[in-house]
C-alpha cells in the first residue's frame, strides 16, 4: 500500500509536471492577451472618457451660449419694458400735474372770492359799526330827552295824585 501510495504520488507530481509544462504557454499566452485585452480596453475607456469630456464641453459652451442669449434677451425686454414704463409714467406725471394745476387754479379761483367775500364782510361790518355809533347817539338823545322832558313830568304826575 505504501508502494502504491509513493507511486500515485510520483504520478501525480508528473502530471502536475506535464499539465503544468503545457499549461504555462497557455497561461502565458492568457496573460498576455489577458494584458493586450487590459491595455484595450484602458485605452478604450480613457478615449471614451476624451470624448465624454469633449462633449460635456461641448454641452457646457451650448448652455452658456444660449445662457448668454437669453439674459440679452431679457435684458433687452427688461429694457424695453423699463422705457413704456418711464413713458407711462412720465405721461401719468404730465397729467396728473396738469390736473393738480387745475386744481391750483380752482383753489386760487375759491381764495379770491373769499376774499371778496371777506371784504364785503368788513364793509358790513364796517356799516354796522356806523349803524351802531347812530343807534348810540340816538339812544343818548333819547336819555337825555328822558331825563329832560319824562322826569319832570313824572314828577309832576305824582304831585297831582293824592
Amino acid at each position: 500500500r505504501d508502494y502504491l501510495d509513493t507511486r500515485f504520488s510520483e504520478f501525480e507530481s508528473r502530471i502536475e509536471l506535464k499539465l503544468e509544462q503545457r499549461f504555462t504557454p497557455f497561461q502565458t499566452r492568457i496573460d498576455r492577451r489577458f494584458a493586450e485585452l487590459q491595455t484595450r480596453v484602458d485605452q478604450r475607456f480613457t478615449e471614451f472618457q476624451i470624448q465624454v469630456d469633449q462633449r460635456f464641453t461641448e454641452v457646457q459652451d451650448k448652455f452658456n451660449q444660449r445662457l448668454t442669449e437669453f439674459q440679452a434677451q431679457v435684458d433687452q425686454r427688461l429694457t424695453e419694458f423699463q422705457a413704456q414704463m418711464d413713458q407711462r409714467f412720465s405721461t401719468f406725471k404730465a397729467d396728473a400735474d396738469q390736473r393738480f394745476a387745475s386744481i391750483d387754479q380752482r383753489f386760487a379761483e375759491i381764495d379770491r372770492r373769499f376774499g371778496e367775500v371777506d371784504r364785503r364782510f368788513a364793509e358790513i361790518d364796517r356799516r354796522f359799526a356806523a349803524i351802531d355809533v347812530k343807534f348810540a347817539r340816538v339812544n343818548l338823545l333819547l336819555g337825555i330827552i328822558l331825563a329832560v322832558v319824562v322826569i319832570p313830568a313824572l314828577g309832576t304826575l305824582l304831585e297831582w295824585m293824592p
